[in-house]
C-alpha cells in the first residue's frame, strides 16, 4: 500500500506541476490579449487557446490535489499496517475431527 501511495502521490504532484505550467501559459496569453486590446486588435484563436489553457490549469490542480491526498492516505494506511503491534490479533478456526467438531480460538492481547 505504501508503494501505491507513493506512485499515486507522485502522479498527483505531476498533475499540480501541469496545472502550474498551464497557468503560466494562460497568463502569458492573457498578457498578449491585453496588449492586443491596447492596439485595438482581436485574435479569436488566441482567446480560445487562453481559455483552454485556463481550463487545463484547473483540471491539473484539481486532479493533482485529489491524487496527492489519496496517495498520502494510502501511504499512511500502509505505514500503519506495517507498524501495527502483533498483540492485536485474534483468530478463530472451526475444527473437524473424526469423532465430532470443535473450534479453536487464539488471540494475543
Amino acid at each position: 500500500m505504501r508503494l501505491s501511495g507513493i506512485v499515486i502521490g507522485s502522479v498527483g504532484v505531476a498533475g499540480i506541476v501541469t496545472g502550474v505550467i498551464f497557468s503560466l501559459k494562460s497568463r502569458s496569453i492573457a498578457n498578449e490579449v491585453t496588449a492586443d486590446n491596447a492596439r485595438h486588435t482581436y485574435d479569436r484563436s488566441k482567446d480560445d487557446r487562453g481559455r483552454r489553457y485556463s481550463n487545463f490549469q484547473w483540471m491539473g490542480y484539481t486532479l493533482g490535489a485529489a491524487l496527492l491526498v489519496d496517495g498520502g492516505f494510502l501511504y499512511y494506511l500502509g505505514y500503519r499496517e506495517a507498524h501495527a503491534p502483533a498483540s492485536d490479533s485474534l483468530s478463530f478456526a472451526p475444527v473437524l475431527l473424526p469423532g465430532g467438531t470443535g473450534a479453536v480460538l487464539q488471540g494475543r492481547f
